[in-house]
């Protein structure tokens, strides 16, 4: 069964952000005429209110026309109408209504230091505010500006430059410190702030785009972009921050590795229809652990090396196992991190400062010179100054920011610094658990954070105006009914809750084994004695005949080999000796393959690698652990994954719920794509992208492609390849097995992974590469695209106890696309799965093409049906099954590599150059040599098994 998708923490793509130039692409903004639909308000209506508090609907909807006014262009399809399907419900949202007087805010540009090397943005928050709160408080007195840490800067009232009134930028001198330096030290470094007005934005601009008015162009971009800065200015002032969340210790938990938890608060101002609305959330955020860099340092490499090697206070020692490798992933783990003097007393500040590198010095060889010229150990000077014998003498030294040299034991992590790198993969369970909130707890949560988000309180709220309604939007949602699914012998199931029970029933095209099938044990404690017959029970339970209680056993230790050989050399000489031991002398059917306890990812990849590439077979792993418990419902599991792996179909939608989808006389093709991109630090891995294609009339049969690109390109560059065989590979199927000829009529494209702000790119270049690759193929489907966004917060809570989910979740099916969407774009949030742990996200959907013109019931029920036919689970999930495809297909891009290879690829082996920094020809001439090579050492499976989901 797969994880509770709406649970997961965010994986990747940007966060919410629209605006930028107008398009320079072959469409003018609003994108090609052919995805928009009818004239505004023709079809649909909107359904009637319902909970209490909620803005009448007639209200709004009489205010802002459906689609918006008709000389607005729009990015996405304009809104055809609202759906009218399902029961209607009330449902709390997570927004609260924001109002703003009319006024004019005017933008600046900043400049801190001209020759200054870029700055913390925490840093330039505080000169900023020192310098309208303090230092130049005259000036800034009548309307207090808001600052963002980098380039701009806002307020509500022209600023009174000394310049004179007609000025239009000026220059303020700050000191780095607002405190006096202390006698006998220097004074404190003076920066210099340019602020020159570079807009202003219309009073009435973000009422007319509320309304529907207005397009969306640069001016909407900005006045969102102030506002947002104004209802963060404090928090940010006060707490750790990143981009729109700020985190408090009041609520932390650590969890090992170096690491704690804090919880967070997330708020951004975005638009609703007829009016601003601020969407506030609970977050999490990861931090260094504050205390001894010692504790935190020995940690932190312990997590990096794993079991192998025992990590403790003398590994960083000379003498004593410290060396070069050592001090180098020493070094990656605490560089740039902020520490105090544990030791220091007396006047004087004691201000953190950042740790620069790692040295390969001890404080008992490492010299430096006294004011007074007396050259002294830092061992000596610690122990003159402080009274303090160093435990650790021989331990390496760190460098901060200053030139100082420290001993790592004196030195204090500060609280609050945010960890930016990748997860540890044995610390997310932890994080899970510390965020995991049920529905009543995290909306509680988020009412309670009122009072430390203090929207009545702020100044800088009051200089612009703005008014916060501290009571969140009720909003009428509508609970669609599930789609009908049908299994073997045309048995027909209605899911309820977004679950289902397929006891009795067999899958709806079960594949065939024919008793040649092998079973290796790689875990030497695991016992198969109930393993095999719960697999023969489970197969023949589900319809996938003829598995024999005697299938070709092995039981292998891989750790046990010769020296010089790999597990992949093992494993591919137990592969060649069962075929020669076979019966039948030829590959199995099914290879399925038990892990050994606390699975290794590393020899599962291997396991896949071989099967899906190497040899061409559908291979199945399962964990010793559960495999051993024998448990009926375990090992049906095992079967959804195994039937698909095969060619079997689980379960397709009924025609009857979904008659657009699986309309005879318009075939349709659904693509599915994704992209994954490096994870922080990893600069010499390419960008992945995966396109999943449906292959058969019921949309349930899919066919994965996948190709490295450029890092960092959300773009896919080669969609019209992939567009071109994906409609090869639907033909060959319909002319091969299901008998027919038709080419595809429709196309829907779901797009998994953009932001708002390339949506304009994903129209002038993906859709352009799929008309182009229809092309080759002589053929003009209609094309509907629609974006899957999972990386919002918005969250939907049951109105009334008595509809709410087991979870306390709204139920699969929740439909919201009035109030908290967007004014003009055809958008809505649907909650397609049942609730598990914690509170369950929707997901977001925008039509960004429709040249089929589909009503916004059709494309409500469409999507929601499709996530009932993910083939390897009994629940609905969270997104459709095509864009889950192509994340699971891009997620595991690992497998597609010779295991081994990946690391040399990493540290641009194979005769590869690094990346060395800057923007060179030279530097781009390795790039692409560096893609080049990854490209040839990739492989997709080919035959058949190309043609199974063997990603499943």
């Amino acid at each position: 069964m797969p994880p509770n998708r709406g649970n997961d923490l965010p994986r990747r793509g940007a966060p919410y952000s629209r605006g930028g130039p107008p398009s320079s692409g072959p469409y003018p903004r609003g994108g090609p005429p052919a995805r928009g639909g009818p004239p505004p308000g023709s079809r649909g209506g909107p359904p009637t209110p319902g909970a209490t508090g909620a803005v009448a609907l007639s209200q709004w909807s009489a205010k802002v026309p459906v689609g918006g006014a008709a000389h607005v262009t729009t990015v996405a399809v304009r809104r055809p109408g609202y759906g009218t399907l399902g029961r209607q419900i009330p449902v709390v949202t997570n927004t609260y209504p924001l109002t703003c007087p009319p006024l004019t805010i005017i933008h600046y540009d900043v400049v801190i230091n001209e020759d200054e090397k870029k700055l913390p943005a925490r840093f330039n928050l505080e000169l900023v505010e020192r310098m309208q709160s303090s230092t130049y408080k005259e000036v800034f007195a009548a309307s207090p500006g808001v600052y963002d840490g980098r380039k701009n800067y806002y307020t509500a009232q022209p600023i009174k430059f000394p310049d004179g009134p007609r000025a239009t930028s000026g220059r303020f001198v700050v000191p780095s410190d607002a405190e006096p330096a202390a006698p006998g030290r220097p004074p404190p470094k003076m920066y210099t702030i340019t602020l020159k007005e570079v807009a202003r934005i219309s009073p009435q601009t973000l009422e007319r785009f509320a309304n529907g008015e207005m397009s969306h162009d640069e001016n909407v971009t900005t006045a969102i972009t102030a506002m947002n800065v104004v209802i963060r200015m404090v928090p940010n002032l006060k707490y750790p921050f990143n981009i729109r969340s700020f985190f408090t210790d009041k609520e932390m938990k650590p969890i090992g590795a170096g690491l704690e938890v804090w919880r967070g608060y997330f708020q951004s101002v975005r638009w609703g229809v007829g009016r601003l609305v601020i969407n506030v959330d609970i977050s999490t955020g990861q931090m260094f652990a504050r205390g001894p860099l010692l504790k935190l340092c020995t940690e932190m490499m312990q997590e990096a090396v794993g079991q192998n090697r025992r990590i403790d206070a003398n590994t960083l020692c000379f003498g004593r196992g410290f060396d070069e490798r050592m001090r180098v992933l020493a070094h990656r783990q605490i560089s740039g991190v902020k520490v105090i003097n544990r030791l220091h007393k007396g006047p004087g500040r004691n201000p953190p400062r950042l740790i620069k590198k790692v040295l390969y010095e001890s404080a008992r060889n490492a010299r430096f010179k006294l004011k007074s010229g007396e050259e002294v150990t830092v061992l000596d000077y610690v122990r003159d100054t402080y009274n303090y014998q160093l435990q650790y003498p021989d331990m390496c030294l760190v460098e901060v920011g200053s030139g100082a040299k420290l001993p790592i034991e004196i030195c204090e992590v500060i609280p609050g610094q945010i960890w930016k790198r990748q997860t540890p993969p044995n610390q997310i369970r932890s994080i899970l658990e510390f965020s995991t909130q049920k529905p009543p707890d995290r909306l509680r949560a988020i009412q309670n954070s009122m009072s430390i988000l203090e929207y009545g309180q702020s100044k800088y709220l009051r200089a612009f105006n703005m008014k916060v309604t501290e009571q969140p939007i009720n909003v009428t949602a509508r609970l669609l009914d599930p789609p009908g699914l049908m299994y073997g012998n045309n048995a027909t199931i209605q899911p309820k809750d977004g679950a289902w029970n397929m006891k009795g029933k067999r899958f709806f095209r079960a594949a065939t084994v024919e008793n040649n099938w092998w079973i290796w044990n790689l875990d030497q404690r695991a016992r198969l004695d109930n393993i095999v017959p719960g697999l023969v029970d489970a197969a023949r339970e589900t319809g996938i005949g003829r598995w024999n209680l005697e299938p070709l056993v092995r039981q292998e230790n891989v750790h046990n080999r010769p020296q010089g050989m790999s597990i992949v050399g093992k494993l591919d000489q137990l592969f060649q000796r069962c075929c020669q031991e076979s019966q039948t002398r030829s590959k199995p059917h099914i290879l399925v393959v038990v892990l050994p306890h606390g699975m290794n990812n590393e020899l599962y990849q291997t396991v896949k690698y071989l099967g899906d590439i190497r040899w061409g077979i559908p291979t199945q792993c399962m964990q010793a652990a559960k495999a051993i418990k024998a448990n009926a419902q375990y090992f049906a599991n095992v079967m959804l994954k195994v039937n698909v792996k095969m060619g079997g179909v689980n379960v397709i939608p009924d025609r009857r719920s979904v008659p657009y989808l699986m309309d005879a006389s318009n075939p349709t093709l659904v693509l599915g794509a994704d992209s994954i991109h490096p994870t922080p630090g990893s600069e010499m891995r390419p960008t992945f992208t995966a396109v999943v294609s449906s292959v058969d009339t019921n949309v349930s049969k899919y066919y994965a492609q996948m190709r490295p690109q450029d890092s960092r390109q959300e773009i896919i560059a080669d969609l019209a390849d992939y567009t071109k065989i994906a409609i090869e590979c639907f033909k060959a199927y319909r002319t091969r097995i299901e008998q027919l000829t038709n080419n595809p009529a429709r196309i829907i494209y779901f797009r998994d992974g953009v932001s708002e702000g390339q949506f304009e790119q994903l129209l002038e270049k993906e859709v352009v590469a799929i008309k182009e690759g229809c092309r080759r193929m002589g053929i003009t489907p209609k094309l509907t695209v629609i974006v899957v966004g999972k990386r919002h917060h918005v969250r939907m809570f049951p109105g009334r106890p008595q509809d709410a989910d087991r979870s306390g979740n709204c139920p699969a099916g929740t439909v919201i696309d009035t109030e908290v969407v967007h004014p003009t774009d055809f958008d809505f949030f649907l909650q397609s799965h049942g609730g598990l742990l914690g509170t369950s996200k929707p997901t977001h959907y925008t039509v960004l093409l429709d040249e089929s013109n589909m009503k916004a019931d059709e494309i409500q029920q469409l999507c929601f049906s499709l996530c009932h036919v993910y083939q390897r689970s009994t629940r609905s999930v969270s997104i459709p099954a095509p864009t889950y495809y192509a994340d699971i297909v891009c997620s595991r891009f690992k497998n597609h590599f010779e295991p081994g290879i990946l690391t040399n690829l990493e540290h641009g082996g194979h005769g590869t150059q690094s990346i060395t920094s800057g923007g060179s020809n030279r530097d781009k001439k390795v790039t692409g040599d560096l893609l080049k090579t990854w490209k040839q050492q990739f492989q997709m499976p080919g035959g058949s098994q190309g043609r199974a989901m063997y990603f499943m």
